[in-house]
């Protein structure tokens, strides 16, 4: 998927992914190979060689430069957040989940209806904060 995407041209920073990638030392590797800076979560049952390891820790692994700030890690883990944060909205909110579908087209036009759900809600959320704030005075029409 990576390669894929460079190839198209698309631009990013740093590939994120969660502990199922994060347990394979092979996409990892294999990143690391291609000169992409990536930050993938650990599980809690992967070793993790520290001096004290701590259970209430969340844990990544990263091969970004020794050099680069705290501030960056952290924006670099946090990516992720929207990403679960729009599965878990199309779930409870439109249906993602709930698929019962025999094959691929099936599924590809069920989560096509739910992306557009999402979008309609989206504008409808944005249309209606902007009035909220209009009505508020604290944005111009």
């Amino acid at each position: 998927m990576v390669v894929k995407a460079r190839r198209r041209g698309m631009r990013f920073n740093c590939v994120g992914a969660d502990g199922f990638y994060g347990e394979n030392p092979g996409f990892c590797n294999s990143l690391d190979n291609m000169g992409e800076v990536f930050m993938v979560d650990v599980h809690k049952t992967q070793p993790v060689f520290l001096k004290c390891p701590r259970s209430d820790y969340k844990y990544s692994l990263s091969n970004a430069p020794e050099d680069i700030s705290v501030e960056k890690l952290a924006r670099m883990q946090g990516q992720r957040y929207w990403i679960e944060r729009s599965f878990e909205d199309g779930k409870s909110a439109v249906g993602m989940g709930d698929y019962q579908v025999r094959g691929w087209r099936g599924w590809h036009h069920h989560m096509t209806v739910v992306m557009l759900a999402m979008l309609f809600m989206l504008k409808e959320r944005m249309e209606n904060n902007k009035s909220y704030y209009r009505k508020q005075k604290l944005i111009k029409k």
